[in-house]
């Protein structure tokens, strides 16, 4: 699974959670519910640093990229 998926589909789950808990009214479902919660939460935030740094990366590699092509252009022009 890519790491935009996965990503999306953990605050959507955050999401539809807090949803559940706000309805409820049964204290151990609740607690259950956070528990499950706070785990997405943690993987959430792991696949966001994930996330960020795989993005940062394929900046990196275009802006090389456009240098390269710019030193191309200029020394072939």
């Amino acid at each position: 699974m890519e790491l935009q998926d996965r990503y999306d589909e953990l605050d959507n789950l955050i999401s539809s959670l807090n949803s559940l808990i706000n309805e409820l009214t049964d204290k151990n479902y609740i607690e259950q519910l956070e528990l499950i919660k706070y785990e997405a939460q943690n993987e959430f935030e792991d696949v966001s640093e994930q996330l960020q740094k795989q993005r940062e990366q394929e900046e990196r590699q275009e802006e090389k990229e456009y240098w390269e092509a710019v030193v191309w252009w200029k020394y072939t022009s």
